[in-house]
């Protein structure tokens, strides 16, 4: 290992430096021996002079190391008689001044035999090591000191130590294997006419001296070694042989002498390699014509690797042109040039392997020597095959042309040359394969032809060659799916645009899907966007589909906002959506915003303005394929219900779809004056039964308001009002027509019909109604008195009180009055959560007052101390009848003060603010608009169920068209207008944010991308120029994604 070592000093230019003011490290760096004495002749008897003379400098190194790495023999006997250390470690390694001294190389040997010799006989310690395990003979024998190398064998010698010569350093290397290692060739004589060494020594890679000789690559080593090795065809770990690194390292010289030592041509290593295999795979091929030459024993071409690679593949695989050339000169080697590996179970030949990498010189050598095309690998495919799969358009042209019948070939998966040509995306080798006859045509096992696998990948340049050439844009694989199915299954939006302008039609799959469809349902948003944005939309949203393969186990639950305002939960769906228009609206809401042909202005002679609106895909009362082949939709009311492109809607919470003019026109038309004139009479019956079940709760005394006796009706004062009497029969028969029609509802709609709170409220009141006003004794008949049961009159009051709520929610159809019920709906529910909170304070001072104040009425109990203390928080404090009543007293008046200010501050103060900036700051937001939405809501219901009450004589009152118009004034065409323009905002306006903030994201990638690219290039250019590889032009081409992301990033 390199390691830190002091230098000289540089020389000064102009006036002569001042040297008294150098430390002793710089003037050992100068080799100023003179100052150097002087100096230490002063210090030689003063005290710590030994300290000074074994101070590290900056690099760790003393002044002894200087003076032993520069060979200087006076300062370093001047130092070590002064009292330098000569075991001082120093430095990044930790070495000695021995180790420095063996280290450096000098130009007079006699300086480093003086310094060396020196400082072993001062005791230096000749197998000291550093951190790295190296003594100074190892030292001197790495960096070639042989004087260094002499003059410690020689005076370790004289002194009769104990020199290992077979010490090992951390790779197991003795001084032999270091010498051999760097080819210090009389280092090694020297070495092995000493003794001491072992010849066939092993380092821990089990290398010998004579594999390092080899690995040296200096002939005169080898031989040096090799005349003191037994054995030259020993073996290391790996099992190979000195033969082995030479022909690996390309030493024919060495190779030869080897050869001619009678070295085992054809031994095998642990891979299975030759020398002549080795030679092949790293391209020597004069060593390799050395091996196949030999005239008593030649290499045997038979031999293969492990994995079954022979001569002739590794030199295809490795890309050695002119090896494979002089391999295929001989005629057993040529008996290999179809021959196919095991390498990862592959199965390849060489013609395989060379048009899998791209070589084209390598391909025209194997062809010439009339290599099979027709060889496949273990998916059964061909040289052609690999080279239209990689893009190598030039051995494309080179294959084709030597034989034209592999051009339609078939692999495992019935894929010819072009269908992976086409799936890869390589449009040049497409065109090559379709100007020599690639049949265009052709299917896999999966029955799909070049132009599905080029559209299932997003080749978009590929699709458009494949088109151009006549491929057939409707064809169908196993599954029925067409191109246009398999890009919009992988989401290349580009790709679907191209097919659709091209004619592609909307056909539907196997399982009854279209392409929009299969967006939808892989919420490819791009690609829907794409089809409803083109010509075919409408095609493409008339076909019905079949869910049946999706789990019919799994559900889906969406919370209604009607549900919601009513106090209703999740619901479950009766069914998935099955046209497009229903998944669209569930699981894409924002796409149908943007079909433009939702209806149409249009402007007659009379220059009235027309305007033609197309229900057909927000009617479930009619599917089918065509207008003409329409059939009736499921006669289930539930399913017509919650399967309705309006229903889904309202579930699904899509609040610009419902508040689009399209959707209130229909609305509207299908509420229609009958259907508005019955809603509004149902709520004009409803008022009058409120009227008079009010003025009943009014006018109608309860039995304790009486005393119990006996009366006649001439002693009684009390003359009974107009709605006590009369008000009781319109109470029951309005109640009696309500809970018929609530139970024709439940015959009509089932279970379904449970689902609703409102139904369930509109039951309950009806019935409490009931069992208010009916008579339960003969009161009435003796004194035209209508009493009330005391046991029925509380009924009463719950059956009034849901009234009026119910009436609350018919007020929702109203967006301008509905806007505060949903401001109190929001109020309510920010109330619950925060109501534990503060229901425990309250707690706490009710539990106070009533510790404190118990001896007064109201704080007698918890109970009525709860309802107190509640009242007080809404003003009503009563601090006078609290603590100024001469009738009641304070028992502890302080503590009883000091609680109730701290009500009015909290109670009174803090926490009624804090509900208020509530209810403000949480409420508030968009309720305007989710009254409106919820009004609409309310319409879909109302209008749903109105047209599936209808019976079926009366079945012509629903509105079932599919296309409607009307005329209207110029005042009214913004009502018109009002929606493309939202229409434009939602292609824009709403994501232009999210746009601008993609478009500069794409700019950096894309500049990074660019530098990337260029670095790239030029990292390969150097390599291709390395290696020698030509670049072929023709090989090479752009991603048109790419090329048309950076178009659209310019504009």
């Amino acid at each position: 290992a390199e390691m830190a070592t002091p230098g000289r000093v540089a020389p000064f230019d102009g006036e002569e430096p001042d040297v008294s003011k150098y430390t002793l490290h710089q003037l050992a760096k100068r080799s100023d021996t003179t100052e150097l004495k002087r100096r230490l002749e002063n210090m030689k008897d003063t005290k710590g002079s030994k300290k000074v003379v074994n101070e590290y400098d900056a690099d760790g190194f003393t002044p002894l190391h200087h003076a032993a790495y520069l060979h200087l023999p006076e300062a370093v006997e001047v130092l070590t008689k002064c009292g330098a250390d000569v075991n001082k470690i120093g430095g990044e390694y930790n070495a000695t001044p021995l180790h420095m001294a063996a280290q450096h190389k000098a130009n007079r040997s006699m300086h480093v035999d003086h310094v060396i010799g020196f400082l072993i006989e001062n005791k230096a310690d000749v197998q000291a090591k550093d951190t790295e395990d190296q003594t100074p003979l190892d030292y001197a024998v790495t960096y070639e000191n042989e004087a260094a190398v002499y003059t410690i064998l020689r005076k370790s010698k004289h002194k009769k130590e104990n020199l290992r010569l077979k010490g090992v350093d951390p790779e197991g290397n003795t001084c032999l294997h270091l010498a051999t290692m760097n080819g210090h060739s009389e280092l090694i004589e020297f070495l092995l006419k000493t003794g001491g060494v072992d010849v066939e020594g092993t380092n821990y890679e089990g290398n010998r001296p004579i594999h390092l000789a080899a690995i040296c690559g200096k002939k005169e080593v080898v031989e040096l070694i090799a005349d003191h090795s037994p054995n030259i065809n020993v073996q290391n770990k790996e099992m190979k042989t000195a033969l082995h690194f030479t022909s690996s390292l390309g030493h024919t010289e060495i190779a030869k002498y080897l050869l001619g030592r009678n070295a085992d041509i054809n031994c095998q290593d642990k891979n299975g390699y030759t020398p002549l295999l080795l030679a092949t795979a790293r391209g020597h091929a004069e060593l390799v014509k050395l091996l196949l030459g030999k005239k008593k024993k030649k290499a045997d071409v038979g031999k293969t690797t492990v994995h079954g690679e022979s001569v002739v593949y590794l030199a295809a695989k490795h890309k050695r042109k002119d090896v494979l050339e002089t391999l295929l000169e001989n005629e057993n080697a040529k008996k290999l040039i179809d021959v196919r590996t095991e390498v990862d179970e592959e199965k390849e030949s060489p013609l395989h392997v060379a048009s899998r990498r791209g070589d084209l010189e390598i391909v025209k050598c194997l062809l010439e020597k009339e290599a099979n095309v027709h060889t496949t690998d273990r998916h059964l495919r061909t040289p052609l095959h690999c080279a239209a799969m990689h893009g190598f358009t030039s051995i494309v042209r080179e294959i084709i042309k030597h034989n034209s019948k592999a051009v339609n070939a078939i692999d495992d998966h019935s894929n010819t040359a072009l269908h992976l040509a086409a799936a890869y995306g390589n449009n040049m080798a497409v065109e090559v394969l379709l100007s020599f006859g690639a049949v265009l045509w052709a299917q896999n096992n999966r029955k799909q032809t070049p132009l599905c696998r080029a559209a299932s990948m997003g080749w978009t340049r590929t699709c458009s060659l494949l088109l151009e050439c006549g491929a057939d844009i409707n064809h169908q694989d196993s599954n029925g799916m067409t191109p246009l199915h398999l890009a919009a299954d992988n989401n290349h939006r580009r790709v679907v645009q191209l097919l659709i302008g091209k004619g592609a039609a909307i056909k539907k799959d196997n399982r009854g899907w279209n392409c929009l469809d299969i967006a939808i349902d892989k919420h490819r948003t791009a690609v829907s966007n794409v089809i409803i944005d083109s010509d075919v939309w409408e095609t493409a949203l008339r076909k019905e589909s079949d869910d049946q393969h999706e789990d019919e186990g799994s559900t889906s639950k969406s919370l209604s906002p009607l549900n919601w305002l009513r106090g209703g939960g999740c619901i479950k769906e009766a069914e998935r959506p099955k046209t497009p228009m229903q998944k669209l609206i569930q699981r894409m809401p924002h796409i149908p915003n943007r079909v433009r042909d939702w209806f149409r202005r249009n402007k007659d002679e009379e220059n009235k303005v027309v305007v033609e609106y197309n229900f057909e895909f927000l009617q479930l009362n009619w599917t089918g394929d065509t207008l003409a082949a329409l059939v009736p939709c499921s006669e289930d009311p539930n399913f017509w219900l919650e399967n309705h492109p309006l229903s889904i809607m309202v579930r699904c919470t899509s609040k610009e779809l419902l508040q689009h003019e399209l959707t209130k026109k229909l609305l509207s038309k299908k509420l229609g004056l009958l259907g508005k004139s019955f809603y509004f009479f149902s709520f004009l019956i409803y008022v009058v039964f409120l009227v008079f079940f009010t003025g009943f709760i009014v006018e109608a005394k309860p039995s304790y308001m009486f005393s119990n006796n006996t009366c006649t009706k001439e002693n009684l004062n009390f003359t009974p009002g107009y709605f006590a009497t009369a008000g009781t029969e319109v109470v029951m028969a309005f109640s009696a027509i309500n809970l018929l029609k609530e139970f024709l509802q439940l015959l009509l709609f089932r279970f379904a019909y449970l689902k609703s709170f409102t139904n369930w409220l509109e039951v309950i009141l009806q019935i409490l109604a009931l069992l208010c006003v009916v008579s339960t004794n003969d009161c009435e008949e003796q004194t035209g008195f209508r009493e009330v049961c005391e046991e029925t009159y509380p009924l009463g009051s719950v059956a009034i009180f849901l009234t009026y709520i119910n009436l609350v929610l018919y007020i929702l159809l109203f967006p301008k009055l509905g806007v505060f019920v949903v401001k109190f709906k929001d109020v309510l529910k920010i109330f619950g959560l925060f109501f534990p909170f503060f229901f425990l304070v309250l707690a706490a001072f009710v539990a106070a007052f009533h510790a404190l104040l118990q001896q007064q009425l109201p704080f007698a109990d918890f109970g009525t101390s709860l309802v107190k203390v509640f009242s007080m928080m809404i003003g009503e404090l009563t601090y006078d009848d609290i603590f100024n009543d001469d009738t009641k007293t304070v028992e502890y008046r302080v503590i009883s003060y000091i609680f109730f200010v701290l009500f009015v501050i909290i109670m009174s103060i803090l926490m009624m603010n804090l509900l208020v900036g509530l209810a403000v700051g949480e409420a508030i937001k968009d309720v305007q608009e989710m009254a409106s939405f919820i009004s609409l809501s309310i319409q879909v219901d109302q209008a749903l169920k109105y047209e599936q009450a209808l019976p079926a004589c009366l079945s012509f009152l629903r509105y079932d068209k599919t296309k409607d118009s009307e005329i209207i004034t110029q005042d009214e065409q913004h009502k018109v207008e009002e929606p493309k323009n939202q229409l434009d905002a939602t292609k824009t306006a709403g994501n232009v944010e999210t746009v601008k903030a993609d478009c500069q994201e794409l700019r950096k990638d894309v500049d990074e991308l660019k530098k990337t690219s260029q670095a790239i290039q030029s990292m390969l250019r150097k390599a291709f120029n390395d290696k020698g590889i030509e670049y072929k032009e023709e090989d090479y081409h752009v991603d048109d994604e790419v090329e048309q992301m950076k178009k659209g990033l310019s504009k």
